[in-house]
């Protein structure tokens, strides 16, 4: 299905908005002040945003708003009062991934056109199919997805399918990193992210021996701009710029860059305005096709930041000023940015150029000799870098306000004129199409009879309106006649009528209490106490400790029958059984499941603890207990009210809540609550391999599998586990243990354990402190291992 996508650019300011739209965008993306995932962009208050959107339909580009954070349930308030204001813009969509905010869409203000957020955590056919059932008008596919499984999907869906084309990447899955939060209480979910995968780290074994370091976590940007033919073949609906906390100049260079592109794609030939290395300068971290690509190079482990382009080597240092000799095609000016070496870690800005002989340059030349004044030294024959390009910049934003823009909204329209009948008149705009029927009724011609020429020339004459002439067809009775201002008034009237049209009424405001949706559960005298290993070895070792329940992780989606012993032990010694199928499901993966599905269903098992939206699609109509693990980031009351909707009998809070908040939700929860009490919390899942061995033997690769660590620059360590699916999971340093503050939690339904690299005897420690509280009310002693620091992690602080 070959389909040239929607060019979607991202905008943080009025300024951004102009630039999109002189690149060439299609569509825009932003956010407001609050509720999106780019909390310290520039973002835009009400005011602006009606500017922008007026602005975006003046020029036929559509407006999707990102509401793509986790609402705390004291947020709704606030969200529903944005909403009545969003509703009232008649914007082309909505991008979201909180469950609770998705129940609050559909049932009072069911008019919005929903997409999910990269951070909404989709990976594969059966996620985009559960949305699709929900009415979502689009699936944002990951970032770890491969342009052939993107191809199935589009042909297997109704749903339009968007792809990211362009920008930063995330080392973790969207939507499943804690590391910012549990470092520094900022939280990726709800847009403050701090980007700590953009740090130097170390990677040492199990015994401590240093593996490499770097910029272990640091992924180059991507860039797929020479395989955008292979995305229209693949049928794809819509590119996504990432960017919408850089400036109007970047997005101005990219969105044309892609334009240009993308129209050569479409065989509209047109030398392009934006050259490679200019694409590169604007901003990169070295540039990667991505996995989609499978590009085995993603990782830039040498350089975190902003590099620019290579501009030249230095010659010589002498008294306060460097010698650069420039490459052949590059020109140096004052206010360019440079950085030196292949690490970019020391830079600085040009102040004043000279010649050689120290005299200041007056002319700027490609490819010579330089000095500039600099306040420390540079070895001979380091790279030179420049990461800010001034000429460039202010050529691209005289371009980002002044460019041709992409064009009004055309406007098509189709007459039918007979002699003394009422002529009948119809416009198409898009997706708008409305007809008039006119009480100017043609007469007969006594010169000149009336003609499409004559029509068009009246009709084209749409001056500011805000749309431009498309087109016109008309079926005319011979020999019949309309005076010019006839004509005129013809095109106004049904012009009108299409402003009218395009101008819906506004809603009446939503009124929403959230006491009044979600009344107040009865406390739970006395929560069960479940235990979840990180894998399957020793599970039936786990069935003599005192839990009420033990979460069985399943390995090979082929074999169900590999978890019929260990449910029958488990049972045996009086346990409640949940089998726990992988966090990240891909379509290959949810295909084995599905084959297997029948026999999964039918072990003897207590219940699913689904960790993504592909088994909980699979799994959704089954008469079986069923419960949503942390993944789905469950921050608000709302979310369980939602989940209660899709059938999902018990939900994991999120542990990024505050005791408080937690304590709040629970309250007010319509399913059963699990609160994680002790071990590892896992701040980061990841496709894209930490090791990045240089030969990329990627395939089958079982080297590194187990436990190694990453150390930062503060000396702070995170443990670090790569699966049998070479998936790489990072721990918290700090082991959540969480105690007296759980009396106060009256509302919880199960206490659950995590076992990460506790030792049996330390495990049954942990099991015993907890069994204790629930038992007699008390908690003992605290169960410790030397070298072991405890947190309480969000639990006391919660997130920004």
């Amino acid at each position: 299905m070959y389909k040239i996508p929607e060019l979607l650019a991202p905008a943080g300011t009025l300024e951004s908005i102009r630039a999109a739209i002189n690149g060439g965008a299609d569509a825009v993306y932003f956010g407001g002040k609050a509720f999106n995932a780019r909390r310290n962009a520039g973002n835009m208050d009400e005011m602006e945003i009606t500017e922008a959107v007026a602005l975006c339909r003046q020029y036929g580009v559509k407006v999707y708003v990102t509401l793509n954070i986790l609402i705390k349930d004291e947020e709704f308030e606030d969200l529903v009062h944005y909403l009545n204001f969003l509703a009232g813009l008649g914007i082309d969509g909505l991008i979201v991934q909180d469950p609770g905010l998705i129940f609050l869409l559909q049932k009072y203000f069911p008019k919005f056109r929903l997409q999910t957020s990269t951070q909404g955590s989709v990976y594969g056919l059966e996620g985009t199919l559960f949305f699709e059932k929900l009415g979502f008008m689009r699936v944002v596919l990951p970032r770890e997805m491969p342009i052939s499984e993107a191809d199935m999907i589009a042909g297997q869906t109704r749903v339009e399918v968007k792809l990211f084309c362009h920008g930063a990447l995330c080392y973790a899955y969207s939507g499943q990193c804690l590391m910012s939060s549990m470092i520094g209480g900022r939280s990726g979910n709800r847009g403050l992210c701090a980007q700590p995968c953009r740090k130097k780290y170390q990677l040492r074994d199990a015994d401590k021996h240093l593996i490499k370091e770097g910029y272990l976590l640091s992924m180059k940007d991507l860039n797929i701009k020479d395989r955008l033919n292979e995305v229209a073949q693949a049928g794809i609906d819509s590119l996504k710029i990432e960017g919408r906390m850089k400036s109007p100049e970047y997005v101005y260079a990219v969105t044309r860059a892609y334009r240009e592109a993308l129209d050569a794609v479409d065989e509209k030939r047109k030398t392009p305005s934006i050259t490679e290395k200019e694409l590169a300068q604007v901003f990169n971290r070295s540039f990667t096709e991505g996995r989609l690509f499978s590009d085995p190079q993603v990782i830039g482990d040498v350089v975190g930041r902003n590099r620019g382009t290579l501009a030249g080597h230095i010659i010589g240092c002498e008294s306060g000023r460097l010698l650069i000799e420039a490459l052949p095609d590059t020109v140096f000016s004052v206010g360019d940015g440079l950085s030196f070496g292949e690490g970019s870690e020391m830079g600085m800005r040009i102040d004043a150029l000279f010649d050689l002989k120290g005299r200041p340059l007056t002319a700027e030349k490609p490819g010579i000799k330089v000095k500039v004044p600099s306040r420390f030294k540079v070895p001979v024959d380091t790279p030179v870098y420049r990461n800010h390009d001034a000429r460039l910049t202010r050529r691209l934003k005289r371009a980002s306000r002044t460019a041709e823009p992409a064009g009004q909204q055309p406007v098509r329209f189709r007459l039918r004129l007979a002699l003394g009948k009422p002529t009948e008149v119809t416009a198409e705009a898009g997706e708008q199409v409305v007809t008039r029927v006119s009480d100017i009724t043609p007469t007969a011609a006594q010169k000149l009879p009336l003609t499409c020429e004559m029509l068009s020339g009246q009709f084209e004459r749409l001056g500011d309106t805000g749309y431009q002439f498309g087109g016109l067809d008309a079926d005319i009775e011979p020999g019949i006649f309309l005076s010019k201002g006839e004509l005129n008034a013809l095109r106004r009237e049904i012009v009108e009528a299409l402003d009218a049209e395009q101008k819906e009424e506004k809603p009446v405001p939503v009124v929403f209490s959230l006491s009044h949706e979600l009344p107040v559960k009865r406390e739970v005298q006395k929560p069960l106490l479940s235990l979840e290993p990180v894998g399957r070895a020793d599970f039936e070792a786990l069935c003599g400790l005192a839990v009420d329940e033990l979460v069985l992780p399943v390995q090979d989606l082929s074999r169900p029958q590999d978890c019929e012993r260990p449910i029958a032990c488990a049972h045996e010694c009086g346990k409640r059984v949940m089998l726990a199928f992988p966090r990240i499901m891909d379509t290959a993966a949810s295909a084995r499941l599905k084959a297997h599905l029948e026999d999964f269903f039918g072990l003897h098992h207590d219940g699913i603890l689904i960790k993504n939206y592909e088994v909980l699609n699979l799994f959704q109509n089954r008469p079986v207990y069923k419960e949503a693990d942390q993944p789905f980031n469950l921050l608000n009351a709302l979310a369980m009210k939602q989940l209660k909707e899709w059938q999902v009998d018990g939900g994991v809070l999120s542990p990024e809540l505050s005791a408080a908040e937690a304590a709040g939700l629970a309250k007010r929860s319509a399913i059963s609550c699990v609160l994680p009490v002790y071990g590892r919390q896992e701040i980061m899942v990841s496709a894209n391999c930490v090791y990045n061995c240089a030969d990329k033997q990627c395939e089958g690769c079982q080297r590194y599998q187990g436990w190694a660590a990453l150390t930062d620059e503060r000396g702070a360590s995170f443990p670090l586990r790569k699966d049998i699916d070479n998936i790489i999971h990072i721990y918290n340093g700090d082991v959540l243990l969480l105690k007296e503050e759980l009396k106060r939690q009256k509302h919880i339904d199960k206490w659950r354990i995590y076992a990460t690299d506790e030792g049996s005897e330390e495990l049954e420690n942990v099991v015993s402190y907890y069994r204790n509280a629930l038992d007699k009310g008390a908690f003992g002693p605290m169960p410790g291992r030397a070298g072991v620091r405890y947190t309480k992690g969000n639990f006391k602080r919660g997130v920004e």
